[in-house]
C-alpha cells in the first residue's frame, strides 16, 4: 500500500497552476503589444509625456483585461485583436466625449461652438499642457484661452433686417407693369388683325 504525503499535490492541481501561469504570461505579452498601439493613438492628440502616456494606457488596458479575461483562478486567455479593439474603443470614446463636454462647457447661453475646431486646437496644446487631458474643470487660464480663441460658432449670429420700400421707378424695368403694356397691346392688335380678314371672307 502506497502512502501519499500530506504535502504532496495532485497532478491536476499542478497542471492547472501551470496553465494559469501561462495564461497570465500570454495576456501580459498581449497587453504590452496593445499598450504600444494605444500610446501611438494618444500621441496623435499631441501627448508627449512618456509617464502620462503609460499611465493612461495601462489604466485602460487593466480595466479591459479585467473585463475580458477575469482574474484569479478564472483567468482566461485573450486575443490581441479583441483586447486592442476593446482598449482603443474605450480610449476613442473617452477622448471624443471629453472634447464634446469641454466644448459645451465653454459655450455661452444661445451659443453653439464647433467641437471639431476645439479638437484641432487640443492637438496643439497637449504638448504644453498634458495634465489637462480628459479634464473639464480647473484648467489653466492659458489652456482655456487657447481653446476659446480657436472655437467659433457653428452658425453666424442672424441679424434680421428689413428692406426699405422703393418706388416703382427705381425697380428693374422688367419688374414694373409698364414694361409689359406695349408688348401686350401689340400682341392683341396682331390677333385682331388676323381675325378680321377671316371674318370678311366668311361673309
Amino acid at each position: 500500500m502506497q502512502l501519499v504525503s500530506p504535502t504532496s499535490k495532485p497532478a491536476n492541481v499542478s497542471v492547472r497552476g501551470h496553465e494559469h501561469a501561462k495564461t497570465k504570461h500570454d495576456n501580459a505579452a498581449c497587453a504590452a503589444q496593445v499598450e504600444r498601439r494605444l500610446i501611438e493613438y494618444l500621441q496623435t492628440w499631441g501627448l508627449r509625456d512618456e509617464a502620462l502616456l503609460r499611465s493612461y494606457a495601462q489604466r485602460w488596458i487593466k480595466h479591459e483585461l479585467h473585463e475580458a479575461a477575469g482574474h484569479g483562478d478564472t483567468a482566461r486567455r485573450v486575443s490581441y485583436a479583441d483586447l486592442q479593439q476593446r482598449v482603443l474603443s474605450r480610449a476613442m470614446n473617452s477622448t471624443y466625449l471629453w472634447i464634446v463636454r469641454l466644448t459645451r462647457h465653454m459655450e455661452k447661453p444661445g451659443q453653439e461652438l464647433s467641437a471639431g475646431l476645439v479638437g484641432l486646437k487640443i492637438r496643439e496644446l497637449m504638448a504644453k499642457y498634458p495634465q489637462c487631458f480628459l479634464r473639464i474643470n480647473h484648467l489653466p487660464d492659458e489652456f482655456s484661452a487657447g481653446l476659446a480663441s480657436a472655437a467659433r460658432s457653428v452658425a453666424p449670429h442672424v441679424v434680421h433686417q428689413s428692406m426699405p420700400e422703393q418706388p416703382l421707378a427705381a425697380l428693374v424695368p422688367c419688374l414694373t407693369p409698364a414694361f409689359y403694356v406695349r408688348p401686350v397691346v401689340q400682341l392683341i392688335s396682331r390677333l385682331v388683325g388676323r381675325r378680321r380678314p377671316a371674318m370678311e371672307s366668311a361673309v
